[in-house]
């Protein structure tokens, strides 16, 4: 070309990397050239100056025979601030016989904004089960992004990024895997997580999202008959889309007075399950919690309720502690009771020692008021 036009390069206080610009090259002579190409300094507003290696060119040495081409990639990487102004110089390309000088310019603007991300899935203190990845929308108007620069972080170990990011939707997508493994893509051990996210623009201002998550490891539905819930959100909440190894019948209760197939996975409800083996839970979408460290809501009917707890760990049965809500007013569970809105208790299911196809139902409640009484909730089972 006669020039190269990088346009508006948006610099932060760290510098700035450009988009590549392709330039292209073809060798009319006669002869193979060796080529060799280099930049000029760069002259900016007020007499100022920038060393010419600023100027990146990719490949910056190569061979072409006569009547061969070549497609190079340039671009201005700035290791730190720079004054506002257009800038202006050349490329200087050199071969065996012949060189040439293309003039390259672009203008610099300063930017110090950073990213904007939001809609962040998982959200802190939230735990994950099945395929590990992270979600999220992140715009940036101005320099716009430079996700190959993107680091991630679990634990303070570095974790080598796999994403993938839609311009149209503006969402990223970023795996989840073992640091400590060398092959790529082994998801993350069940534990807890402080993830860390360093998304920059092409300005390098940086935007940090930091997640504290826990990694669930998939629960062992016992062989029987047993009462479960699966405390998890997942996109498609069908129970044949949630389970790869989907092999019993399961029903729930309809608050009118009758059983109903159990086919959609919601957490706060629970279904009965009948299992000839025990069966390790094999999640093909990735389920979300509630956020561990809040309240949750678990909607009710008039009637019996089969529900279960959002939670991955025991939730006691409090009297004082769990609340009930009617018609914007809320209560104690005691105090519910005594207003006669809602019984104050629940009944669990316990599996005979014997035989799991039989059992006996076992009444939940405040251990403070009776002693010896089952008093939690544990994750992954459910309760009237």
């Amino acid at each position: 070309p006669s020039e190269i036009d990088l346009g508006t390069v948006f610099v932060g206080a760290n510098g700035a990397v450009t988009e590549q610009k392709p330039l292209r090259i073809v060798n009319e002579s006669s002869e193979s050239q060796s080529v060799l190409i280099t930049a000029s300094e760069l002259l900016g507003p007020s007499n100022t100056r920038l060393a010419s290696g600023y100027v990146s060119v990719s490949p910056d040495q190569f061979e072409l025979a006569p009547g061969e081409a070549i497609t190079l990639n340039v671009s201005i990487v700035l290791p730190s601030s720079v004054a506002n102004g257009d800038f202006s110089g050349s490329l200087i390309i050199m071969g065996n016989t012949q060189s040439k000088q293309v003039p390259i310019r672009f203008r610099i603007e300063a930017d110090s904004e950073k990213p904007l991300v939001r809609d962040v899935r998982p959200s802190s203190n939230s735990v994950i089960i099945g395929p590990q990845f992270l979600t999220m929308k992140v715009e940036d108007d101005r320099a716009g992004l430079l996700l190959d620069r993107l680091d991630i972080f679990a634990n303070g170990q570095r974790i080598p990024p796999t994403i993938s990011y839609d311009p149209q939707t503006k969402v990223l997508t970023v795996e989840l895997s073992d640091p400590n493994v060398l092959e790529a893509n082994v998801p993350l051990p069940p534990g807890h997580y402080k993830i860390e996210l360093e998304i920059p623009d092409r300005a390098l201002n940086k935007q940090v999202v930091t997640l504290d998550i826990d990694v669930a490891e998939p629960p062992q539905f016992p062989a029987g008959i047993a009462i479960f819930s699966i405390p998890f959100n997942f996109e498609d909440s069908s129970l044949s889309s949630v389970l790869a190894n989907l092999s019993f019948p399961a029903v729930t209760w309809n608050p009118k007075g009758n059983y109903i197939t159990f086919d959609k996975v919601i957490p706060g409800q629970a279904f009965w399950a009948k299992l000839n083996n025990a069966l390790t839970l094999e999640f093909t979408q990735r389920g979300i919690s509630h956020p561990q460290n809040e309240s949750f809501v678990i909607p009710l009917k008039q009637g019996w309720n089969l529900i279960g707890p959002a939670y991955l760990k025991a939730i006691t049965w409090d009297l004082n502690g769990i609340r009930v809500r009617r018609n914007g007013s809320e209560q104690t569970l005691s105090q519910a009771q005594q207003a006669g809105w809602i019984e104050d208790y629940a009944w669990g299911w316990q599996q005979d020692a014997n035989d799991p196809f039989k059992g006996k139902y076992v009444l939940v409640y405040d251990t403070s008021v009776i002693p010896g009484v089952v008093g939690q909730l544990e994750p992954w089972k459910g309760y009237w």
